[in-house]
């Protein structure tokens, strides 16, 4: 599973070395050469990268038809105290069609009274650094198909969720029946806050790795729903888990449907190395409060969306490569080459 994960994302990588970048704004007086996401999606090659800048007006549905990567300013940046100024998120709602395999969801707000935020029809995308809120339906992400209605079409594979920050919605299949489920996903150093919905926080899945994700919330109707559901042969390990109390007892999935998905049970999931906390009153302006939580800073270094290789980045803070160390040979002979040194590192 990890090796496949790790290669989807250095071929992502490598796919969009010399791809062309596309700027767009619907802010008025723009000097972006396209005002809507679609029309840069259009405009766009397999491959391509769609810049988004913030906006205080939404953007809308785009329909994705093709691979491309779609980047947009992140979330929280004024509030998080990175810089003194900044643009708005970018507040958008995607639906990638299964011709776009491969296609990367980078640093947008979904906030969305909705029935789904971001429905994924295609193989081997990935989702990182978003914000997610959808209060009325409990949905922030749907693995489906273009066509629901067809039991026999494969279901999407492969796919890699990591940090974003989940407010009160969670990651779901829909249009399939309960035994179906999405495979091959990677869901990491995620932050779930306060799930009191109609859905799991993560559940339809198999053959996955659930690992490093932060899973937090309150009694009653504010982080009172379980965090995992219908979860099978898949590795879910180094997250801190929240427990929700169901007949006087502290549970993270629902014991009605333990015959589905019993997350403990050692012949189906392999449940290793998890913190699981009872529940507690959280309030958040910011990602960075969840970082100051005591509970959070407690297991950090081994549990939670702060810790592992990818630990989640506070909005704001851009995931660009940064320079780690540089080596410049202080003389050179006349007419001979400067070796120069670089080595550069994802800034986390």
């Amino acid at each position: 599973m990890r090796k496949t994960i790790v290669t989807l994302v250095a071929l992502c990588a490598a796919m969009t070395a010399n791809a062309t970048i596309l700027r767009v704004s619907n802010v008025n007086g723009s000097t972006a050469p396209y005002s809507t996401i679609k029309a840069a999606h259009d405009a766009a090659s397999e491959g391509d990268t769609i810049m988004v800048d913030g906006s205080e007006t939404r953007y809308g549905l785009t329909e994705i038809s093709k691979r491309v990567v779609l980047i947009g300013p992140g979330f929280w940046i004024n509030e998080n105290g990175l810089v003194q100024e900044a643009a708005p998120a970018a507040i958008a709602e995607f639906l990638i069609h299964a011709g776009a395999a491969g296609t990367v969801i980078e640093g947008f707000k979904f906030e969305y009274n909705r029935t789904s935020l971001l429905t994924i029809n295609a193989d081997n995308c990935i989702v990182r650094r978003c914000y997610f809120w959808n209060h009325s339906n409990y949905v922030a992400i749907r693995f489906s198909r273009d066509d629901v209605s067809s039991q026999s079409l494969p279901n999407p594979s492969g796919a890699v969720i990591q940090q974003n920050f989940f407010a009160d919605c969670g990651i779901n299949i829909y249009g399939l029946k309960y035994e179906t489920e999405m495979t091959n996903v990677l869901i990491s150093n995620n932050i779930f806050v306060n799930n009191g919905g109609g859905y799991e926080d993560i559940s339809h899945l198999s053959n996955s790795q659930i690992e490093y994700n932060t899973m937090i919330g309150g009694e009653g109707n504010s982080g009172s729903y379980p965090c995992f559901g219908f979860i099978y042969s898949s590795s879910i390990e180094h997250n801190i888990i929240r427990r929700i109390k169901t007949d006087n007892k502290y549970e993270h999935f629902r014991p009605e449907i333990i015959r589905f998905a019993n997350v403990n049970d050692i012949d189906t999931n392999e449940w290793s190395d998890n913190i699981e906390k009872s529940p507690s009153s959280v309030e958040y302006k910011t990602d960075k409060d969840i970082l100051e939580l005591e509970a959070i800073k407690e297991y950090s270094e081994n549990y939670g969306a702060f810790a592992g290789d990818s630990p989640y980045v506070i909005s704001g803070i851009p995931s660009a490569p940064v320079i780690e160390d540089l080596v410049v040979p202080t003389t050179v002979e006349a007419g001979s080459k400067m070796k120069v040194t670089i080595k550069v590192g994802i800034q986390k």
